[in-house]
């Protein structure tokens, strides 16, 4: 008796384990009826499930069957309805199913109900042409395999529309995006225009026209951003490799930094003496990244941001401290996936991280957070060295 329930478990484990990957609904359906026969040695199988209004075969492993339509008097529409297996016999199989013109043999056949919570939601037909009825071992063998068979099809499933509604949105992102561009674009141009022509006055129109020319340059980086994440995500992200000097790229966000946010103190801590800090690495994502990191640091922190480039054996250094609020131990993993800013009420919409993690990764390199609350949060990026 151990013996047998150790056999089926140990056949439904092996089943099972095939399941774990991720798969389409077609391959989940065919991964199903393969191991489904292989349980039970039958030769033909088919999957059924409520689709466009009608209760139909979505999946057979031999398309004869897809002609035959499901009947609400019929067996498999009742085990749906009851969620009780059921196992046909062949005296009744040649009475009432019409297999035999379709060209297709069948002497036994067993349907069992696909559930999810104790519902079910669909149905799974193994049919045998050999001259023997399912045993009830095979049966038990079945009822362990239904709901795994079950879970693969809902986890298959919540992948399918889970994809679809990712891929939704990055169309929409990137139609957004490419929509805000020229606005964006002529609203920035007008704005530099205006604030040369108030610039070293003190009327108020002055201020409003210097915050509209900075949060207009931050909206424009913010959709530049966007397309970038929706250029990693579809594969298409360019980069131009070249020797670089990470000093030169620290001195060009420095300036832009300094523009942008004219009221605020950066201190540079340069360790690397006479050091060339070179390196393999496209110039405009390293500066980029170098300035999502700094405005990061901006939006939480009122104090100075310090920014130290060292090095060690084999590796360059540049870390960014800020002395602001800090961010939780249970957040800092999250903060590298996409749209994802921990749980804190903070700006933005988490594109910094995300992209400063994909660009120094595209370079060899890696990106570190150390944090804790009310002390504030140093984020350090490694680059390989390299001697030319």
């Amino acid at each position: 008796m151990f013996k047998k329930q150790e056999n089926i478990l140990e056949k439904i484990y092996d089943s099972a384990l095939r399941f774990l990957t991720p798969l389409s609904l077609e391959e989940t359906y065919e991964l199903i009826i393969k191991e489904a026969l292989r349980l039970v040695k039958a030769e033909f199988g088919s999957i059924f499930l409520p689709e466009d209004g009608e209760f139909k075969r979505v999946y057979t492993n031999n398309p004869a069957l897809l002609n035959i339509k499901v009947r609400k008097k019929g067996v498999t529409y009742k085990v749906f309805q009851t969620g009780i297996p059921t196992v046909v016999h062949a005296e009744t199989l040649r009475r009432v199913h019409p297999y035999k013109s379709f060209g297709i043999e069948v002497r036994s056949d067993v349907v069992l109900p696909l559930s999810t919570k104790g519902k079910p939601f669909g149905a799974l037909s193994l049919m045998s042409a050999k001259e023997h009825s399912f045993t009830e071992q095979e049966l038990e063998l079945l009822k362990f395999f239904g709901p795994f068979a079950s879970l693969a099809i809902t986890k298959a499933r919540l992948y399918q529309e889970t994809k679809e509604a990712l891929e939704a949105r990055s169309v929409f992102i990137s139609m957004a995006a490419h929509e805000l561009r020229t606005p964006i674009t002529t609203i920035y141009g007008y704005a530099q225009l205006l604030e040369r022509k108030t610039n070293g006055t003190k009327e108020i129109e002055g201020k409003w026209i210097k915050e509209l020319h900075t949060e207009t340059h931050r909206l424009s980086l913010l959709v530049n951003d966007l397309l970038e994440i929706n250029r990693i995500n579809s594969g298409h992200s360019h980069y131009i490799f070249k020797s670089c000097n990470l000093k030169n790229i620290i001195d060009e966000a420095i300036k832009t930094f300094n523009k942008d946010h004219p009221n605020r103190v950066m201190l540079v801590e340069d360790e690397t003496k006479e050091e060339k800090c070179n390196v393999i690495g496209d110039f405009n994502k390293l500066l980029q990244m170098i300035l999502n990191l700094l405005d990061n640091a901006e939006k939480f922190s009122a104090k100075n941001i310090i920014l130290k480039l060292k090095y060690q054996k084999s590796d360059y250094i540049i870390q960014i401290q800020d002395k602001g609020e800090g961010i939780g131990e249970k957040d800092i993993p999250k903060l590298f996936e996409v749209y994802q800013r921990g749980s804190t009420d903070r700006e933005g919409i988490g594109l910094g991280l995300f992209l400063a993690k994909n660009i120094i990764e595209r370079h060899r390199g890696s990106i570190d957070i150390k944090s804790k609350r009310g002390k504030g949060t140093i984020v350090t990026l490694r680059f390989p060295r390299i001697r030319l």
